[in-house]
């Protein structure tokens, strides 16, 4: 998947957002037969490319239907930006994934959205704070910028805090996009 997209999504962009879904970081082996349930998206995304290309410079935002959802032009007004969020999407290797994008966009700077706490998957909230734990220190490695949303997401009794949720307690409202984008527009100058 990354490496389709390398050639057709990343070539006009300076900068990237990247994002994954709030379940666990699975290994690439064995993984293309899972790709396939995306290549539908993926390839409305390439014929939108060719039919009306994208701004160079932009900041592209990749991940799941948390990226998908969120309304980017209201959240960054002035800024190019460009929305390749798809439902259930996985990072199933970061290093590869970090490795086909520094190929492609060797001057791009990645950001890099931790994991996020959801009222939902709370039973999960082990395991990434594990995968966002390693997501950290291989961001530092490879220079990527890692911005933890996690403790600002936490209440005082230490778990999300429902009023950044839409009712099915997985996905964001506009207060809780208003959070992430605080938190993110100091890495996006």
């Amino acid at each position: 998947m990354c490496r389709t997209w390398s050639r057709s999504l990343y070539v006009p962009l300076a900068v990237l957002l990247v994002w994954t879904w709030a379940g666990e970081v699975r290994r690439a082996q064995g993984q293309e037969e899972k790709f396939a349930r995306w290549e539908k998206e993926i390839r409305a995304f390439e014929r939108q490319d060719r039919e009306k290309p994208p701004p160079t410079n932009a900041i592209l935002f990749v991940g799941s239907s948390s990226i998908r959802l969120w309304d980017l032009p209201r959240s960054f007004p002035g800024m190019d930006v460009i929305n390749r969020g798809f439902g259930g999407s996985e990072l199933a290797d970061f290093r590869d994934f970090v490795e086909v994008v520094r190929k492609g966009l060797p001057k791009a700077r990645l950001v890099f959205i931790s994991i996020k706490p959801s009222p939902s998957r709370w039973h999960l909230a082990e395991r990434a704070r594990k995968a966002n734990d390693l997501i950290e220190v291989e961001c530092k490695r490879d220079g990527v910028v890692y911005v933890d949303v996690v403790k600002a997401m936490l209440g005082k009794d230490g778990k999300p805090r429902p009023e950044l949720f839409r009712e099915d307690r997985l996905h964001m409202n506009d207060q809780g996009y208003r959070l992430w984008a605080l938190l993110l527009k100091p890495h996006l100058k």
